[in-house]
Formats: C-alpha cells, structure tokens, sequence
C-alpha cells in the first residue's frame, strides 16, 4: 500500500513499492486521504493517471474521505491481512521535520510497520542482502524476525548488523577503557543468529559489528555506504514519547542520508501477563470477566502492629478479581506468638471473603526477606505502607521502601501517611506518563488492569510550559492523545487522554489525585541511585501527599516480570536476562 497526496515527493516510493511487488509477487494499491470534495475528484483523477502508467502490479486506487491520515490508512491496511506500507519521506509523512507530526509517525504509534522511501533513495539490485541493525537492546531485537522474513521471501542473505560503541582507549586524550561490562556485541550477534536459525534454518547470515565514536546513525550511514544493501530495517524508539520527537531522531537522519529506503519496526512493549485462574483463589469474583494481571498479593505486617492499615484497604480492593493475600512477617518473637495469633484471625476475618494467608519469615534482613519471597511468586504484586521519607533522608540512610523499590522483582503499590484507600471498589486506573519507554509500559498496564477490574483509564502527562519549544506542546496533546487510543483499542475500554500544564511533576499530579480521590495512580520509576534521590524522587513526592495509593513499576520491571539488563546482578534469586 502506497499513501499518496498532490506533493510531488509523495510519488517517491511508487517504484520501490513496484520493485518489492514485482519480487514478491504482491500487488501495488494506491492509497490518498482527502476531506475535501474538489481535491478528492483531483486526487481520483491523480491515482487513476499512475495506476494506467504502472500498469499490471496496480491492483486498485482509492481516495478515502477523512481528515485522520493515519487512522484511515491503518483501517485500510488493516482490512487486507498481510499489507505493508510504503511510503515516502515526503509529502504526507515528512520524517525529516518535527517526527511526531508526520503521518509516518503516527503509523508508527499505531503498530504498524512501514517502508520509509527518503529523497535520496533509488531502487537497486535485486540480489542485495537485507541488513537488520541492532544495538543489544531487546526493543531493537524486535526488528530480528521482521528482517528475517523479508531475506527469506526475497531469497537474499541476512546481515546482521550490531551497533557498539568505540572503546574509549581506542580514542586519544581519554581515560582508559572501562572493565568489561554487560554488552558484548559478539554474544549479540551469536544470540540473534541462532534465533534466526530456528525459524529460517536456509537463510544465510552474514554478521558484522559497527563501531562509533559519536553519533549511532553517521556509523552506520559509512557502513551502508560501503557494504551495499536492498533494505535496511531498524527499530524505532518513536513511542518513547513527544519530548524525544522535537529533535530528529536516528531514523530520521538515516532517512535523510541514505540510498536504499528503511524498514521500520516500532518497538511493542508488553503488558502485564495475564494470571491464570486458580481453584485455590479467593472466593469474590469480579463481573468484568477480565483476565487478572495478578494472582497474589504480599502484605508487609509488623508484628506489633496488626491492624488495619490503607495498605491493607488497598489490597482488599485489588483482590477483588479473587487474588489471594498474604499478610507477611519477619522475626516473629515466641514470647508473643498467642496474642499476635489472635491478632492474625482478627485481621484475616477483617479482610473478608478476601482469602488471607500469613507467612512468617526468618532472616537478618526484612527487606531480603520479603524479595526473596516475592522472587517466588511470579504473578504477584507487594503492597505496603510507607512514611515516603524525604529524597536526603533515604540518600544517606536507606529506607525500606527505598530498597524494596530499587530492587523489587515485582511492582509495588505504596499507600503513603495521607492514604485514604476507598472501601469499595477504586473509580479509574490513571497512568502517569512522561514520554519515556518505561511510562509506556505503564500506560499498557494501565489499561492490562483497567480492563481487569472493569474500569475507565486516563494516561495523564505533566508538561513543563516553560520548556518546551514551539509546537511541542500540540505535539505532546497528539503522543497522549495517541496513545490513549491505541490502549483503548488494544483492551477495548474508554481511555482518556489528559495532559497538564505544570513546571512541578510532583504538585500536579498531587493536585490531580486530590480532586479524584478514588482513583488508583500508577507510575514508573526509573533510576536507581544517587541522581534519583538527589535530583528526582517525584514518585516519593506524590506518595508523601497523594490521598490515593501508587502503583510503583520499578525501570527493570515490565508486566510484573524482572528484566534487568544483560549482566545485572540480582540477589534475590530471578532469573536475569
């Protein structure tokens, strides 16, 4: 499929859209989005004018009323299984201007993988490999299997092409090269190779590593100038948020610079798995019919203190899909074991028909103890009560919910000194959205947990108005507004877009939370050391004041399962990956 309009440069993609037809045996549709009735008829006349000058592989033309380029296009492709999308950089999509207003990059957003024709690229031999560019990420691994296809349908090799930085004793006046660290671009190579060698066992694979002292995309630029290729395909971090987009990006300028067009891959992030249902679940049931995106929750209890706390309130709620509870404590004393039993059945009683179980632990530390615990439960959440010390306090002496949130495998929900958890069931699931990977794994749960719980969602967005420059901020309200549409269309539930005007994170979404009491926040923390108490520390901020409880999704953590980074040393007994 091939989007047109009346720009001369849209037509820049119609050979190679012809040439890859022509290979592949597939048909050449031309596409244009137009609201206008007079430019319609134009429009009309235009496609049917290159459809006769194509010829055979044209199989129709089509001009669709509408005002939403992508929206229309994504239907269109949608309603033909096995469709791809090329397009030039020109025209309707313009990757080489602000990327969030392109329609290439709203494509994007939507899921949709596209081939990206740029002004200076030209159709070339039809025996040339395909080149698949990789960084030792898994989100540019996503691109492996797209590559791979292509190669294979094509009957041309596979260059596997990983991107490592120069060691820094390789440059002058720098210090010495650091220890060897957790990426090996010969182990990337050697993984993805055997990967491709599972599904495609005849593809010939040809591997290479790129080395920069700078800048990602020149490096490969020189490469792919030296080596060349048919079809270049990478992942883009596009959905990594608006505030990236206002500058160009490293597919932008690869669009620009070379010969050959790019295929895209957007990078999809996963939500939280689903738990299957259990017999030994509890006895509520949820009327929603959603799948649960946990099936245990851990509750912290201190022995001298078995009472009914928000953090209890919090967790009776979230077990409304028939989660099993666990009340957990650490170094029970003997000496006290028949009151604080009585304090246990009244307690388990409380939180009825919730099923409530308790488990008592021994170790020298509590914050050990309970993640080596929650390490056993892979479908759990930890729900726990905190004072949110101040950034200064947990910087020079650690909390405990400091580090149960730096190193918790699983996501954590905090329920603060001025929590007021509702009785009854919570009004909306809100995601706080920054524009980073990270908080778009949390818009994902977001609506994973929404549709569990038969709720609304809303993805809320704080933007600096003294930072932004012009155009970002309508750029921001379009990422949000986006994304809201795709969860809502990925979990069919109403999703709501809201975007704030506010120089402090923290304050608004406090403000926000006191107009919405009832509402369950959840947000993603990103850091792990000194910058984030020092600098950072916007969840603790929120959670201090917030009325509601927080959803905390620790960076290493996506659905509720551990994934550090390669060569990450965990103490807690998961599986790094």
């Amino acid at each position: 499929m091939v989007p047109l309009d009346d720009s001369p440069g849209s037509v820049r993609a119609l050979p190679i859209a012809l040439r890859f037809a022509e290979r592949l045996g597939a048909s050449v549709d031309l596409v244009s989005v137009e609201n206008d009735p007079i430019r319609s008829d134009r429009q009309r006349e235009r496609l049917s004018e290159l459809a006769r000058q194509c010829g055979e592989p044209v199989g129709s033309s089509e001009v669709i009323a509408g005002e939403d380029h992508a929206t229309q296009i994504v239907r269109r492709c949608r309603s033909a299984p096995g469709s791809m999308i090329v397009m030039s950089d020109d025209g309707p999509s313009k990757t080489s201007g602000v990327l969030a207003e392109s329609l290439a990059a709203e494509l994007l957003a939507d899921g949709m993988p596209i081939v990206i024709v740029g002004a200076h690229a030209a159709a070339t031999a039809a025996d040339l490999p395909i080149v698949a560019c990789l960084d030792g990420s898994p989100e540019a691994e996503q691109v492996l299997p797209v590559a791979a296809s292509w190669a294979d349908q094509l009957s041309v090799p596979l260059v596997l092409v990983v991107v490592a930085p120069t060691p820094l004793d390789s440059i002058p006046d720098t210090l010495p090269a650091p220890a060897p660290g957790s990426f090996d671009p010969e182990a990337v190579l050697a993984s993805a190779t055997h990967a491709v060698a599972v599904d495609w066992p005849h593809l010939t694979v040809i591997r290479r590593v790129v080395t920069y002292p700078w800048n990602i995309a020149d490096a490969l630029a020189i490469y792919l100038e030296r080596h060349p290729t048919q079809l270049i395909a990478v992942a883009t971090h596009i959905r990594d948020g608006w505030a990236r987009l206002v500058h160009p990006s490293a597919t932008a300028r690869l669009v620009r610079r070379l010969a050959v067009p790019l295929l895209v891959v957007p990078i999809e992030i996963d939500a939280a798995p689903a738990a299957p249902v259990d017999s030994d679940r509890g006895a509520s049931a949820h009327t929603s019919g959603g799948k649960p995106p946990f099936d245990h929750i851990i509750v912290p209890i201190t022995p001298d203190h078995m009472t009914e706390t928000a953090a209890v309130a919090t967790a009776r709620n979230l077990a409304a899909l028939g989660a099993v509870m666990t009340f957990w404590t650490c170094n029970e004393d003997p000496a006290d074991r028949d009151e604080n039993d009585r304090n246990k059945k009244d307690l388990t009683k409380l939180v009825q028909p919730v099923k409530a179980r308790w488990q008592t632990a021994e170790s020298s530390s509590v914050v050990d103890g309970l993640l080596e615990f929650a390490a056993a439960s892979p479908h759990s959440v930890i729900c726990l009560n905190t004072d949110a010390p101040g950034r200064f306090v947990d910087t020079v002496m650690p909390t405990t919910t400091g580090q149960i949130i730096r190193w918790s495998p699983r996501i954590v929900v905090l329920a603060g000194p001025h929590c007021r958890a509702p009785r009854g069931a919570f009004s909306e699931i809100v995601g706080c959205i920054d524009g980073s990977l990270i908080s778009e794994a949390v818009a994902e749960m977001t609506g994973a947990w929404a549709a569990a719980f038969g709720l609304p969602a809303r993805l809320l967005e704080v933007v600096d108005p003294d930072t932004r420059v012009a155009g970002s901020r309508s750029i921001a309200g379009r990422y949000i507004e986006r994304l809201a549409a795709r969860v809502a269309r990925r979990y069919k539930i109403p999703v709501t877009g809201e975007t704030v005007d506010d120089p402090r994170v923290a304050s608004a979404i406090r403000r926000w939370a006191d107009a919405h009491p009832d509402a369950l926040l959840m947000m993603a923390s990103h850091g792990t050391g000194l910058s984030e108490h020092v600098l950072g520390g916007v969840i603790m901020d929120v959670v201090r004041h917030a009325p509601t409880p927080v959803v905390v999704v620790p960076a290493h953590s996506v659905g509720g399962r551990t994934q550090f980074a390669a060569g990450v040393e965990s103490p807690y007994g998961v599986q790094l990956s």
